[in-house]
């Protein structure tokens, strides 16, 4: 499909941020209104980094469903799912597979 390999093709944007802590002040300070804000720029990805862990955030759902559906078994949720898991269940966030 067309418009599936053009969106494949085009590179994550990525948030400006402190050089040393990234965007954690932001972040750490209100997440959801971070996360608002960045979905609020019309990106279907965006990068951002937190310390030195870079991040990416999925705002289409299209990606979505390709990146957690369609092809989980390339995308590692991380060593934070675990713990994750407690606090928001199991659900698409942090169940792999």
């Amino acid at each position: 499909m067309e418009h599936e390999a053009a969106k494949q093709a085009k590179e994550i944007p990525q948030l400006d941020g402190h050089w040393l802590v990234g965007n954690l002040m932001e972040f750490k300070d209100a997440p959801h209104e971070f996360m608002a804000r960045v979905a609020a720029q019309g990106h279907d990805l965006v990068q951002f980094r937190i310390l030195n862990k870079k991040l990416i955030a999925v705002l289409d759902a299209d990606y979505a469903e390709v990146i957690f559906k369609n092809h989980s078994q390339n995308y590692a949720r991380g060593k934070q799912r675990k713990p994750l898991e407690s606090l928001l269940g199991k659900g698409l966030i942090n169940l792999e597979g």
